[in-house]
């Protein structure tokens, strides 16, 4: 697997603990979250369930390509946009949510897309 360094992969394994999920939705959401390298996203995770809310509202103060990554990692685990506000999409393509990433980024995201459906 690929990781954007040792910080992800920590993440990553501290995240698909709490998520308590062997599910590939769960597993890729999990990895693209951990690549954002945002300790605080665990409050926003319980036992089988992610608050959507709640990562909202903590996203608001973070760069375009973070709620990017958000963006990913909630469509590939519930397969609906994350930032949708008054029926506006911030990130209405693929292009919109990859001309965001770097290639890091971009590279965590195709190992994640992988996951879910591989």
């Amino acid at each position: 697997m690929f990781y954007k360094n040792q910080y992800h992969e920590e993440l990553y394994n501290q995240f698909t603990s709490i998520l308590n999920n062997d599910d590939t939705y769960y597993k890729s959401f999990a990895f693209v979250a951990a690549a954002i390298e945002k300790k605080g996203i665990m409050t926003a995770l319980d036992d089988c369930n992610i608050d959507k809310e709640l990562l909202l509202d903590m996203s608001k103060a973070w760069s375009n390509s973070e709620r990017a990554m958000l963006e990913i990692a909630w469509q590939l685990f519930n397969d609906v946009n994350l930032y949708e506000i008054e029926g506006e999409i911030q990130f209405p393509t693929i292009k919109s949510l990859f001309n965001s990433l770097d290639s890091e980024n971009l590279k965590v995201v195709i190992e994640a897309i992988g996951m879910k459906y591989f």
